[in-house]
């Protein structure tokens, strides 16, 4: 993985030691050429809604001065720039707004003792900061954008002074900002600030930005000669070795990219360098690593918590991304339909056979781990994709078109639906794995997925937010079509190459929710009950059918004859011949005598005594089918002028 990291610097000409990168600034504090305040601006970046609608958010990336990783304290000695208070850095023009206005640190609801030690640090590291503006200043008296901000610096400005500019813009109308002071928002966010001179970006001064360039280059310069001299796997040369590590950005968190230096490593008498790297090999893979993990480069995807996926593909020595993260991570419907069609992959067909690469990171305190490397063509990986959203495409109750669930969607629908319930990282690695390279979904999952099935069926839909209850039953059966689609030749799905319509168990699952169904429109006047058919017996009826289905079947007579809507009850029991369809489909809509007539024809020759796990796998699939299933319109001398809409309402 070190050897691709650094194949993807040299591509995308990473250094890892850039005195400028793209980092996101939040506010421009707006300055006129003597240095008076005219306002202060948030800054925004194009994105979109969950809705895929276009808006705004706030925090746009800019070219900004960045510090490099280590640098030499007092005592001469190299130590690692940024990992605690006492190394803490400023950076030319840009600040974090506590550090620039302490005073904002009043606002926070701490204890007494807590507040005074965060205000003296903030202060500390404003005298630092006003320290390096005056050192620049120094070296570049000449600048008219650095005289404006050290004049505006030396009046003592209070946060008060932008507090009044802000009561009337956009960020006191923010939802997030109601009821709350703007001086505490804030402190909370604590966000990057910089400055703005007549429009201008003072940072992006080509002469500031020249000595920001030379300061760290004469810093990394007298850094190397105090490191020792040796050689890694990776560089043929002998060179510096490092003994601190940068950062990568790793769920929004700074992790040290290695730490060779830690504690498990001492044993062997060897230092600092029991694992050597060269720094040049450190800080290029670092870079790569940023890189992919960057917002706007499509080559990554949270899969929930601590668990991030990237990947990118290599033609020669182009490294691209290829938007799988943006497919992975939204699955809007109408992406997915045209990756599926060819349309959005065809952008890739000039480069058939490059190398596609994929890994999944995890973190933990301090440090990450490399849970999953995988190598592949593009053509593999998108053909592995294009199939592994087939199989999780599944009908929606009233919705026309849905959206494949996510990952991170199909993994939590395994678990308790709560906060502190959180899926095993295999999981999501499992469903990552299964997506991109074809590996089998373990036997475990689908046990997991039945189990959460039976028990979140028997609690029924919370009335409050029943959308949610679908969306996890869609999830877990997903998860469930996939494990079929992947241990058959073709697509799982019904009535194709997978004949379900001769397996007892799917047809068991289809005749549950067409009992529930009947159960629902027999007590439609009253509302419905919450003891339907499948919240009382869905766990039995799935692992012992030969032991409830008749005991449902007594019942049904009764609840047919409830029916009051002309005709809905007959078409309920016998379903819609094709003649009197009007959806023009040439077939016969079946009802519950055909499928219990379906069920007589099989190898059980009806219900079968017991399922086993994967049998209980089609039951599942036949149940959600069934009880997604459109019954269709039918003429109007059936008598059932209702009994379309009556069909459409959930159960």
């Amino acid at each position: 993985m070190l050897e691709e990291l650094l194949a993807i610097a040299e591509s995308e000409g990473l250094s890892g030691r850039e005195a400028y990168r793209k980092r996101a600034i939040y506010w421009f504090i707006e300055l006129d050429s003597e240095g008076k305040l005219l306002g202060i601006t948030p800054t925004t970046t194009r994105s979109t809604s969950s809705k895929k609608e276009l808006c705004g958010k706030r925090g746009k990336r800019f070219l900004a001065p960045s510090n490099y990783h280590m640098q030499i304290n007092s005592n001469g000695k190299v130590i690692s720039a940024g990992t605690n208070q006492n190394s803490w850095q400023p950076t030319l023009l840009c600040a974090n707004v506590c550090d620039l206005f302490p005073e904002l640190v009043e606002s926070l609801e701490l204890k007494a003792a807590e507040k005074k030690q965060k205000k003296d640090r903030c202060e500390e590291k404003r005298e630092l900061w006003r320290k390096l503006i005056a050192e620049v200043k120094e070296g570049k008296s000449n600048s008219n954008s650095l005289k404006a901000i050290s004049s505006y610096l030396e009046s003592n400005p209070r946060f008060s002074d932008l507090a009044g500019l802000l009561k009337s813009g956009t960020f006191a109308k923010d939802s997030e900002s109601q009821g709350e002071a703007i001086e505490c928002q804030f402190a909370k966010q604590n966000e990057t600030i910089s400055f703005r001179v007549n429009g201008k970006i003072a940072f992006l001064d080509s002469g500031l930005m020249e000595w920001w360039a030379n300061k760290l280059g004469e810093q990394i310069d007298e850094i190397r000669k105090r490191l020792p001299k040796g050689k890694d796997f990776y560089l043929s040369d002998e060179g510096a070795l490092s003994e601190y590590f940068p950062s990568v950005s790793f769920s929004k968190k700074p992790v040290a990219f290695a730490s060779y230096d830690k504690q498990p490593f001492e044993s062997y008498g060897l230092g600092n360098q029991t694992t050597p790297l060269r720094l040049e090999t450190a800080e290029k893979a670092t870079a790569a690593l940023n890189w992919l993990l960057r917002e706007d480069n499509g080559c990554h995807v949270n899969l929930g918590g601590d668990l991030e996926a990237i990947f990118w593909t290599r033609a020669g020595r182009k490294t691209r991304s290829t938007g799988f993260g943006d497919l992975m991570a939204a699955a809007d419907q109408l992406q997915v339909r045209d990756f599926i069609n060819g349309i959005w992959g065809g952008q890739f067909r000039a480069i058939e056979q490059a190398d596609f690469y994929a890994a999944l990171l995890s973190t933990s305190p301090g440090r990450f781990a490399v849970r999953s490397w995988h190598t592949a063509t593009l053509p593999e990986a998108e053909e592995n994709l294009r199939k592994y959203f087939r199989a999780i495409s599944l009908p929606r109750l009233n919705d026309p078109e849905p959206s494949p669930p996510p990952i991170p969607a199909l993994a939590i629908a395994t678990v308790q639906k709560s906060k502190k319930s959180r899926p095993q990282p295999a999981v999501y690695i499992a469903l990552f794995e299964a997506a991109l390279f074809g590996v089998l979904l373990p036997h475990n999952l689908l046990a997991a997925a039945l189990i959460r099935q039976r028990v979140e069926l028997a609690k029924g839909a919370d009335k409050q937010n029943p959308n949610e209850f679908d969306k996890r039953l869609a999830a877990r059966t997903a998860i469930i079509q996939l494990y079929f689609s992947q241990r058959t030749k073709g697509e799982f799905m019904p009535d194709e190459q997978f004949n379900l319509e001769s397996e007892p168990a799917y047809l068991c699952g289809r005749l549950l929710a067409l009992l529930d169904k009947i159960h629902f429109e027999a007590h439609r006047d009253s509302g419905g009950t919450n003891t339907s058919p499948a919240n009382r017996v869905y766990g039995s009826a799935s692992t012992t059918p030969a032991l409830i289905f008749p005991q449902l079947l007594k019942l049904t007579r009764t609840h047919l004859n409830k029916i009051k809507i002309k005709g809905w009850a007959y078409i309920l029991e016998h379903g819609i011949p094709k003649e009197r369809r009007t959806d023009d489909v040439a077939e016969d809509f079946a009802g519950l005598a055909a499928i219990c007539a379906r069920l007589q024809e099989t190898s059980a020759q009806g219900f079968p005594r017991t399922l086993s796990l994967e049998e209980q796998g089609r039951f599942a699939i036949g149940f959600y089918y069934e009880r997604c299933r459109k019954w269709p319109k039918t003429g109007k001398d059936d008598g059932n002028d209702d009994g379309n809409s009556a069909g459409q309402d959930k159960n």
